[in-house]
């Protein structure tokens, strides 16, 4: 077997390799195979809300989720005009 025919037959098992990875992972437009759940707990005496998914989980206290909830028709068009950005987009929740 030649170097190359070796080569492509190394190709070729990566890209099922990676088919297989991301059928196991969130991508846009498919199904998380991890859903997102919540938690509500205590943090320092006030009560928080905790994320837990596929991603890395966060928290809201109380104050945030009201401002989330009174301005959640932004939140919606933010993100309806930015899913294109989700996949590669950075779990922080502060800018670059």
């Amino acid at each position: 077997m030649s170097s190359n025919d070796e080569i492509l037959r190394r190709l070729k098992e990566l890209e099922a390799e990676n088919a297989q990875l991301r059928r196991h992972i969130n991508l846009p437009g498919k199904t998380e195979t991890k859903p997102t759940t919540t938690h509500v707990a205590m943090w320092k005496g006030h009560p928080v809300i905790r994320f837990e998914g596929a991603f890395r989980p966060f928290g809201l206290g109380l104050r945030k989720a009201a401002i989330i909830l009174e301005k959640i028709d932004d939140v919606r068009f933010f993100v309806d005009n930015n899913r294109q950005h989700i996949a590669g987009a950075p779990d922080g929740d502060e800018p670059a």
